[in-house]
């Protein structure tokens, strides 16, 4: 599974890659469900690690 940390980091470079599309005029779709993904899988990191720690 991957690290909190390289999910963080790929949470802030999707962000940055989406504010780029916005500047651009480009469709954000495909980022935004990407970002989605991520979001989900750090949250499931999260309440993974809040178990192993009772």
């Amino acid at each position: 599974m991957c690290s909190k940390s390289n999910l963080e980091d790929e949470l802030k470079n999707l962000k940055l890659t989406k504010r780029s599309f916005l500047l651009e005029g480009k469709n954000t779709e495909s980022v935004d469900v990407k970002i989605k993904l991520i979001e989900d899988k750090l949250k499931s990191a999260i309440l993974e690690n809040g178990k192993e720690d009772k």
